[in-house]
């Protein structure tokens, strides 16, 4: 058992990531993985990624916020090692969108991609809940 800072017990694995401040949590048949960042680009970039071989369903909870816009919106992934299948859904936006989620496979790691909408160069502040279903 492991004890977080806030004083929340975690029973089975547990896996922290300084470098993006990650956390995974392994329950068995499931793992769930949060990570916060916060990015200014206008390019298209890499918000989440995992080995395609360690998992098939993954489900999402991402959160943006800039300034008093915030974006939060839920996806649903399937892989088969060939193709990615995404439906994005329980959207709600403030203010205006602030970019789109999509779903890729590319040497082996299925990577959940960000086009953001910011020509200006806001800082964009993300947290990212993934829920993972173990192969």
């Amino acid at each position: 058992m492991a004890k977080l800072k806030d004083g929340t017990r975690v029973y089975g694995e547990l896996t922290v990531d300084t470098e993006v401040n990650a956390v995974t949590v392994n329950f068995g048949p499931y793992d769930l993985t949060s990570n916060t960042f916060s990015s200014s680009s206008n390019s298209p970039f890499e918000v989440d990624s995992f080995p395609s071989s360690s998992y098939s369903t993954v489900k999402y909870i991402v959160q943006v916020k800039t300034g008093s816009s915030l974006h939060s919106t839920e996806l649903f992934c399937i892989q088969d090692g060939v193709t990615t299948y995404m439906t994005e859904y329980a959207t709600l936006i403030t203010g205006v969108p602030l970019g789109n989620f999509s779903i890729t496979l590319d040497a082996g790691r299925m990577k959940l991609m960000f086009t953001p909408d910011n020509p200006l160069g806001n800082l964009l502040n993300f947290k990212v809940i993934r829920y993972t279903v173990t192969s």
